[in-house]
């Protein structure tokens, strides 16, 4: 999650964001690569993308670990980028 404000001259500003903030975040990024998972989609990936995969959503799982949602937010995964074909 991008928390950041770029102001041309200025210095880079963060914005404070909620634990539902994080949440949803969360539940998005679960829910759009749940697809993944489909036993005839999964049969497909190679064993070093599944464990890409399962380490994002694990990722997600445990965002909730973080003492802060700032602090949570900064530490959110990157969705590989394989893995997003609903853009």
């Amino acid at each position: 999650m991008d928390r950041s404000i770029h102001a041309v001259g200025h210095p880079t500003e963060y914005t404070n964001v909620t634990w539902a903030e994080v949440k949803t975040e969360r539940k998005m990024w679960l829910r759009n690569t749940d697809n993944w998972y489909w036993p005839d989609r999964w049969a497909q990936v190679d064993a070093e993308h599944q464990a890409e995969l399962n380490e994002f959503r694990q990722e997600w799982r445990d965002i909730t670990e973080h003492e802060t949602a700032n602090d949570a937010a900064d530490a959110a995964p990157e969705c590989p980028a394989w893995a997003r074909d609903w853009e």
